[in-house]
């Protein structure tokens, strides 16, 4: 932690007495648990400023609605747009089974609270523009990477996007898995909102289809949960 986040952090909370780093190799965004006078917090300093202010609209105009609705979330004690810095109240509380269905049942409801929130969408692109998009910078930055005819394929599948025509933008936490969730005494908890952003709801469900999904029952109280029925 440098010295002007710390001291911008006991300006806060009060003296920092001790830090951990909990931050994921990438680098791209810092996270430091820090104890202080007035206990435990979390500290995160941004490489983005788009991303930084991402997290904090997130905390101020969804994550109230998600407590409201007996969501565990942190509490935003401290922001700084020059440093890029924000502070979080410390949840507690454990990382859970990724494939416990009585979790992704909770988590199914916690993401149709998100989704349902009120929202006016000031973006005028169409969705099915915005997805045209969105594989075409993907597919040009896979290619190397991934096969090419795995690339080839989700192209195809995808074609001209009609199927998205007319889709809705909603709020959206945009990295949910259960990396991202926590569990304490039994609730459900929901952290990271940095890549929070309107966009359509399918995207939340992504991550949980490669991974966690696998497991049919998972899947199936995530579901129920949600209540939405979905086409194939």
């Amino acid at each position: 932690m440098t010295p002007e986040v710390r001291d911008r952090v006991v300006g806060w909370l009060g003296a920092v007495t001790a830090v951990e780093d909990r931050s994921w190799p990438h680098g791209v965004t810092r996270v430091y648990r820090a104890t202080t006078a007035t206990g435990t917090a979390f500290v995160k300093v941004h490489s983005q400023v788009r991303k930084f202010r991402q997290e904090v609209g997130a905390y101020r105009d969804w994550v109230p609605a998600l407590a409201a609705a007996g969501v565990l979330v942190a509490e935003l004690l401290g922001e700084d747009e020059s440093l890029r810095v924000l502070v979080l109240s410390d949840l507690g509380g454990r990382p859970p089974d990724p494939t416990d269905p009585a979790v992704h049942a909770q988590a199914g409801a916690a993401l149709a609270v998100l989704h349902g929130l009120p929202f006016v969408d000031g973006d005028a692109m169409p969705t099915r523009v915005a997805v045209l998009a969105r594989l075409q910078r993907w597919a040009a930055e896979a290619r190397g990477v991934v096969p090419d005819d795995v690339v080839a394929r989700v192209v195809s599948e995808v074609g001209d996007a009609s199927a998205f025509d007319g889709g809705r933008r909603v709020p959206c936490h945009r990295d949910f898995s259960p990396r991202n969730w926590m569990v304490r005494d039994g609730r459900f908890g929901l952290i990271d909102f940095e890549h929070a952003a309107p966009d359509i709801r399918w995207v939340d469900f992504s991550k949980l289809a490669e991974d966690a999904w696998r497991e049919r029952r998972a899947k199936r109280a995530f579901v129920d949960a949600y209540g939405r029925p979905w086409s194939e």
